[in-house]
């Protein structure tokens, strides 16, 4: 089977994405963000970011499973998976390694996962995006991503580690 001929997954549109670079949303993400932040941050040191050299998946095996490190194409316009954690694939139903970012996501959905890769790129700083429903009151995120850039040369984001949270869920139930 070609990946094209691949069905993207339906998402229903009552739930909505909202991303800041706020450390305050990160809070909001709870511990588990937190502490991912505070890795990248302590490898980042005085930088903008770190490097991938930097980054030591050993140290990382508790966030490994909803794990993924994108490429960005020297024109930060194209993203593609590198890595991608064992849940985040069971999460799509496919392996997409190697594949467009824009490809493994529901139509609807895809837009908005570039356009935050878009803007680590634009401005070189985690963005943190949180989901709420919008048949709940308490607008408590009910799931979050994170996006953090990675860079060989100290200037230009040149990866992406990215990481979902446990309450994702199924992209069905979305």
């Amino acid at each position: 089977m070609l990946w094209e001929s691949l069905a993207r997954p339906n998402s229903a549109s009552a739930r909505t994405w909202e991303r800041s670079n706020s450390l305050q949303s990160l809070e909001r993400c709870g511990p588990k963000a937190v502490a991912l932040y505070q890795y990248w941050n302590a490898r980042r040191g005085i930088r903008p970011m770190p490097t991938r050299a930097d980054i030591d998946p050993l140290e990382m095996r508790q966030w490994l499973p909803r794990l993924t490190l994108v490429d960005v194409s020297p024109d930060g316009e194209d993203f593609t998976y590198r890595l991608v954690g064992t849940q985040i694939v069971d999460l799509l139903g496919i392996n997409p390694t190697g594949r467009l970012v824009e490809t493994a996501w529901p139509e609807n959905l895809a837009p908005h996962v570039i356009g935050a890769y878009r803007e680590v790129v634009e401005t070189r700083k985690p963005i943190f995006c949180q989901q709420f429903n919008a048949w709940l009151d308490d607008q408590k995120p009910t799931a979050w991503a994170m996006r953090l850039p990675l860079s060989s040369d100290g200037e230009e984001v040149d990866m992406i580690l990215a990481y979902i949270s446990d309450n994702v869920g199924m992209l069905s139930q979305l």
